[in-house]
């Protein structure tokens, strides 16, 4: 266990994030208020901050453990809470709804004036997060993509469906057998709250998984000099590994992680996979010194 990790447990470390969270600023964009949570710690480890890229159906309160968990490996953590993203100018080339969630990316970047970030996403989250950096190279250093979409060719909603239950199923199964407390568990099921308050956002979004093809954006992301890392569950049942290991090669990425657990155990807990992406986020920086020395 790393010096870092017993650290991060001290009390005094936990209040001083909870605190940061609990101070959320509001954007105003058009006629509509976006709280935007910012927590900085006070000697972060790079002057780039790690902006998080949500997954379908998630809010920043599903993600609060894995922002907290980054914040403890002293990590800046920026996350604003536009599930559906907000209004931008729309072109047929890309999916509107994946535009509207870039748009509420660099607008949070413009509105912290931050001028350049790295990204952290998981599921749908990789499908924007790599278009951000396709649109906006200059504005992003590396991404850490967690389970991302867009990675396994086109697909479609009914295996998806069935992935989303079985994943659902096989947590709930886990705690049966373990005898663990469920009410975690039932942030999977809370968090279709987003879903149900915009259903026809949230079914474009399935549709834009469905029909996303990442793999030559990835490619050109890389030839600008923007680093990629992909960390994916081995017991992922949306997203299978096997696929990834298919379809994924050495020109879409630096490094293909593992992590045990589930698609949906990357916040369910997250400190494992916060100590992968931490780890993740050292070596594209130390790749982005090399390529730049």
């Amino acid at each position: 266990m790393r010096e870092g990790l017993r650290y991060e447990k001290l009390p005094k470390r936990n209040d001083e994030f909870e605190q940061k969270w609990s101070e959320s600023e509001t954007m105003q964009i058009g006629a509509k208020n976006v709280n935007i949570y910012d927590v900085n710690p006070e000697h972060p480890k790079t002057d780039i901050p790690a902006i998080v890229g949500l997954g379908w159906s998630l809010k920043p309160e599903n993600l609060k453990g894995t922002m907290q968990s980054l914040y403890e490996h002293d990590r800046r953590v920026i996350c604003p809470d536009t599930p559906h993203g907000i209004d931008t100018e729309n072109t047929e080339s890309y999916p509107a709804i994946e535009l509207r969630k870039v748009a509420a990316l660099v607008r949070t970047l413009d509105e912290r004036r931050v001028p350049k970030a790295d990204i952290v996403a998981n599921s749908e989250g990789g499908i924007f997060a790599v278009l951000a950096a396709y649109l906006y190279p200059e504005r992003f250093r590396n991404l850490v993509l967690v389970n991302p979409a867009g990675m396994i060719g086109k697909d479609n909603l009914l295996r998806l469906n069935t992935g989303f239950s079985a994943d659902v199923v096989g947590h709930v199964i886990e705690d049966m057998r373990e005898k663990r407390p469920s009410e975690q568990r039932l942030d999977i099921l809370s968090s279709l709250k987003t879903v149900s308050g915009s259903p026809l956002q949230a079914t474009k979004s399935a549709l834009a998984m469905a029909d996303s093809d990442l793999r030559d954006m990835l490619k050109e992301i890389r030839k600008r000099g923007v680093g990629i890392e992909i960390i994916y569950s081995v017991g992922d049942q949306i997203f299978p590994p096997e696929r990834i290991m298919e379809t994924i090669g050495i020109e879409h990425t630096d490094a293909l992680r593992p992590v045990a657990g589930r698609h949906n155990t990357f916040y369910l807990n997250p400190e494992p996979y916060a100590e992968v992406i931490d780890e993740a986020l050292d070596e594209l920086q130390a790749l982005t010194r090399l390529r730049q020395s």
